[in-house]
């Protein structure tokens, strides 16, 4: 039984409450590997994975390619984008992206 989207996002999402971001970023990647494309909830598990795990530029890169990728982004995926440049003191950050 091969993993699908919803697999690799709870398992992603697993990861994130443990700050396990290197194994989420890992997991992201292989899903994408497999030619399943992140949704919302995936890429926002990945977001705040990076957020506990102090990664905030992976954050805003994960962030950038939700936008590229059209991605309707949400309130989670900026909170957890804010909350990694907060952990980074990455402050003017922070504020663009509450100017968005």
């Amino acid at each position: 039984l091969a993993p699908d989207v919803t697999t690799f996002g709870a398992s992603i999402s697993a990861c994130a409450r443990d700050a396990q971001w290197q194994h989420a970023m890992q997991l992201l990647s292989e899903m994408k590997s497999q030619g399943l494309a992140p949704d919302v909830l995936t890429c926002n598990a990945s977001i705040s994975s990076c957020d506990k795990g102090s990664q905030w530029q992976r954050a805003l890169q994960l962030l950038s390619e939700m936008k590229i990728d059209m991605l309707d982004l949400d309130v989670i995926t900026y909170n957890a984008s804010m909350s990694a440049c907060e952990k980074g003191f990455s402050w003017q950050q922070a504020i663009e992206l509450l100017e968005e």
